[in-house]
């Protein structure tokens, strides 16, 4: 072995040997088994983006309660247009109303849960051999992800073009005279349009992949993905 090889260690944080590590979840890339391994037999495997979820996954309780948290999230960011699509847009959502806003931020964030279990229920009342939720609801991941990406397009764009001027600042130059670029919002329209409709046939596959049900069975949660596009479409486009 090289002298860095086989070094002496704490140990895995995890308490465990990478080898018995049913899957990488917990793996916090600390490297430590690698300087204490003196067989050079530590592997760093890249495979494609949510493979976990297409071979055989099992939901884990937070990671389903951050999914659900951060699609409510949507709901909490655009929440004025929501109420206002109920006729509720004139409630205040502050600390100084915390009584009257805590009910309605909970009813909020609980939107995706609800719908989403609410839709495989009935899923399941068709077809039996449907996987339970917390299989089921990973297939809404990618449309997790690109909402959020959605809703921050606009500042993304809009900050991206101040890229050089906010780097000569970090380094104590003043940035003036340097290049920038400015976008209309319809780019940043046109994106986020594009990223929604995108997404949705981009989350068939998962679906498809996870319940390994034919598509009429799916069409319950088909139906709910195109709504929640649809909702999602008019709140931030």
């Amino acid at each position: 072995a090289l002298p860095m090889e086989g070094q002496a260690t704490g140990g895995c944080p995890l308490y465990s040997h990478p080898a018995q590590l049913s899957d990488n979840r917990d793996c916090v890339l600390c490297m430590s088994c690698l300087k204490a391994c003196p067989n050079r037999s530590v592997q760093l495997n890249f495979r494609f983006p949510a493979a976990d979820l297409l071979e055989n996954h099992q939901g884990f309780p937070a990671e389903i309660a951050l999914l659900l948290l951060l699609f409510g999230g949507i709901f909490i960011h655009h929440s004025q247009k929501v109420l206002s699509l109920v006729g509720l847009g004139d409630l205040p959502l502050d600390s100084e109303h915390l009584l009257l806003s805590l009910p309605i931020v909970i009813g909020l964030l609980s939107i995706p849960a609800i719908v989403t279990y609410g839709v495989h229920k009935l899923a399941q009342a068709f077809d039996a051999e449907m996987p339970d939720y917390a299989t089921v609801i990973y297939a809404y991941l990618p449309m997790v992800l690109a909402v959020n990406l959605v809703h921050y397009i606009p500042a993304a764009i809009g900050e991206a073009g101040q890229l050089l001027p906010v780097t000569a600042r970090t380094f104590g130059y003043s940035g003036i005279g340097l290049f920038t670029l400015t976008w209309s919002e319809d780019v940043a329209v046109f994106l986020q349009g594009v990223t929604l409709l995108s997404i949705l046939v981009f989350s068939l596959f998962p679906l498809l992949k996870i319940t390994r049900r034919p598509w009429l069975n799916n069409l319950p949660h088909i139906g709910l993905m195109i709504v929640l596009v649809g909702v999602c479409f008019r709140l931030m486009v």
